[in-house]
């Protein structure tokens, strides 16, 4: 939750920080495509 409130703009609707079940976080980033 505190790396949350340090990334995030907002911690309750997480953009960046995805929660994974038993592994911990993952950085997720969304990427446009190629034209």
């Amino acid at each position: 939750r505190r790396l949350r409130e340090k990334i995030e703009a907002f911690p309750e609707k997480p953009q960046y920080l995805q929660t994974v079940r038993g592994s911990g976080y993952r950085f997720a980033l969304e990427t446009g495509k190629p034209e």
